[in-house]
C-alpha cells in the first residue's frame, strides 16, 4: 500500500487525503488507508461484509470510518476523493460503462482511479 500510496503521491504531485473504497468487502484495504492518515469511505452491497468489515475496524482502532451499503451497479455518492479505488469486484458490475462513468462523478481532476482486476474484459487493458 506503501508504494501505492507514494505513486500516486508521483501522479498527483500532492498526497492524497480521501479515498472512497469501491467494493470495501470486510475492510482490509480500508485498515490500511485509514492507518496512513487518510479519510475514508467505505461501500459494498453486502451487509455481511460491512458488519465483518466494521468489527476488524474497531479490533484496529479505526472505527471512525464512513460504511455505506451501496449497490455498485447503482453508485450514488456525493462526495468526491482524492483516490477512488476498486479492487476485484469490477468483474461483478453489470453495466461497466455507466459504472466507469460514475466513478468519474466521484473524482476531482486530480484524482487517481485505482482499478485492480485479475479478470480480463473487452475493451479494458
Amino acid at each position: 500500500m506503501s508504494r501505492l500510496l507514494e505513486a500516486i503521491k508521483e501522479r498527483r504531485g500532492a498526497p492524497a487525503k480521501t479515498v472512497i473504497d469501491l467494493g470495501c468487502g470486510t475492510g482490509d484495504a480500508l485498515i490500511r488507508f485509514a492507518r496512513r492518515g487518510l479519510a475514508v469511505v467505505g461501500v459494498d452491497f453486502s451487509e455481511v461484509a460491512l458488519g465483518k468489515a466494521r468489527q476488524a475496524l474497531e479490533k484496529e482502532g479505526v472505527a471512525d470510518i464512513d460504511l455505506r451499503r451501496i449497490d455498485l451497479d447503482d453508485l450514488r455518492i456525493q462526495e468526491k476523493a482524492d483516490i477512488v479505488f476498486c479492487k476485484l469486484t469490477y468483474a461483478f458490475v453489470e453495466d461497466k460503462e455507466r459504472f466507469l462513468k460514475n466513478v468519474r462523478e466521484l473524482m476531482k481532476d486530480s484524482s487517481v482511479f485505482v482499478l485492480m482486476t485479475p479478470v480480463l474484459h473487452k475493451g479494458v487493458e
